[in-house]
């Protein structure tokens, strides 16, 4: 993590992070990379691909959270209206890609999964044709270019939004199986959130493991007959994800609150210099 020196002598925030280089790097790194991956993976990528395709386009959508939308332009709508669509078809071929591994290794039924699959894979090819691509690429400059113009990002207001999010999860006693899903979506845009401000977020590994495993099994069971050990596998991963909800929601709410102290600190030192804040408490 990029980090500017403090001259405070009372022992708290003695080195505090410079979070708008840290976001512009990260933000660069991500753009060259899903950059490689188009290039690399053409109209058809791999199934490996197809993941990492995934990742990245979500820590994209994540990192524009912090972008102040100005209503005059319309690149950032137009960035994440593009990348929603190619979310959608990539998730629909990844999940028919691990159950079609995952039937495989449980001897089902695979044939209706098969023609599902091949179906996916087409939509992914069409999405992904090399003037869709060059015109995802083009829109995705355009919107990066303006912010490093205008680096203003919303951090404040991002980690209250996503403590906003958060919070309600404390008070739901039991993870319902209903509730897997969604609260599998909190805790994959809070990790890609936090990440674009340095976190290391390693704790919620366990928990996202669990989280996915159970929905994997959750799309096979809708598309074939699973077997009953496979359905405890799903309980067993479903009962671990609520052991470990509890301890990384707060881990989550610690690194917004850490990050929403040292916000404070910088730009109240920033402010008794009299220098403009760079990275303003909304």
């Amino acid at each position: 993590m990029a980090r500017e020196t403090s001259n405070e002598s009372n022992g708290s925030l003695l080195v505090l992070p410079s979070y708008s280089k840290v976001y512009l790097d990260r933000l660069s790194s991500l753009e060259g990379r899903f950059k490689r991956l188009l290039e690399s993976s053409g109209s058809s990528p791999s199934n490996k691909q197809v993941h990492d395709l995934r990742v990245t386009i979500r820590r994209i959508r994540s990192a524009t959270l912090f972008i102040k939308s100005d209503p005059g332009k319309r690149s950032l709508k137009e960035l994440d209206h593009r990348l929603k669509k190619k979310l959608k078809v990539l998730g629909n071929r990844r999940e028919l890609d691990v159950a079609m591994d995952d039937a495989h290794a449980w001897h089902l039924d695979d044939r209706r999964l098969g023609k599902l699959r091949k179906k996916a894979r087409a939509q992914v090819n069409r999405s992904f044709a090399r003037h869709r691509r060059k015109k995802l690429l083009r829109v995705l400059t355009e919107t990066l270019r303006e912010v490093e113009r205008n680096p203003n990002p919303r951090f404040s207001d991002t980690l209250e939004e996503l403590r906003g999010t958060l919070l309600p999860w404390l008070d739901v006693p039991i993870l319902r199986k209903k509730d897997i899903h969604s609260f599998r979506i909190v805790m994959k845009k809070s990790r890609y959130t936090l990440e674009m401000l340095g976190s290391s977020v390693g704790p919620l590994d366990r928990l996202q493991d669990c989280l996915g495993r159970s929905h994997d099994i959750e799309v096979l069971s809708k598309l074939t007959e699973i077997c009953p050990s496979l359905r405890k596998l799903e309980d067993r991963e479903i009962h671990n994800a609520r052991k470990l909800a509890g301890p990384s929601l707060h881990f989550l709410l610690g690194e917004i609150e850490l990050h929403a102290r040292r916000l404070a600190s910088f730009n109240s030192k920033r402010h008794r210099r009299g220098e403009s804040a760079c990275l303003p408490s909304q």
